[in-house]
């Protein structure tokens, strides 16, 4: 259960970092939005990750959820650095690159189910594409007043 440790100081690390990043003059580097907007985002990819990484535990006897729930926790982290590649020619274009990249990464995961199951495998298609629409719902949710003031709540605890 290293493991597991190993997941909660990733998380733990994650959202602090997260709070300082928006509480930080200028807010969180990159974003054209305000720092209690864009918290959101960090805030449930650590979550999902987390989540996920146990989920992935729990099932360590089962390998082709397990192996499945590995790379998707993995994902939920590194569509972080996914916002970071920008297209130069355009304005802020990080949400764009995160949401196509996680696709492109979910349609290969589905087309390797299909080749060696002949289906898309449960855990692929009930985790990983509700992980890829959540992205564009989240800013739904962080847009609203009640979230922002949660967020002022939370960036003033650090």
């Amino acid at each position: 259960f290293a493991s597991v440790v190993v997941a909660i100081a990733v998380f733990a690390t994650a959202i602090y970092g997260a709070l300082l990043g928006a509480k930080r003059p200028g807010g969180f580097a990159g974003p054209p939005f305000k720092a209690e907007v864009f918290l959101l985002i960090p805030l449930l990819d650590a979550t999902l990750f987390l989540g996920i990484t146990i989920a992935a535990v729990c099932h360590r006897r089962q390998p082709q959820i397990h192996k499945r729930l590995v790379l998707l926790g993995t994902l939920s982290m590194v569509q972080t650095a996914f916002v970071r590649i920008q297209i130069t020619t355009m304005p802020w274009t990080g949400g764009v690159m995160q949401g196509l990249l996680t696709l492109l990464f979910l349609l290969y995961m589905s087309k390797w189910d299909q080749k060696t199951l002949g289906r898309v495998h449960p855990v692929t298609l009930w985790v990983g594409f509700p992980m890829w629409v959540s992205e564009g719902a989240r800013f739904g949710i962080a847009f609203t007043e009640t979230w922002q003031s949660v967020a002022k709540s939370l960036i003033a605890l650090v």
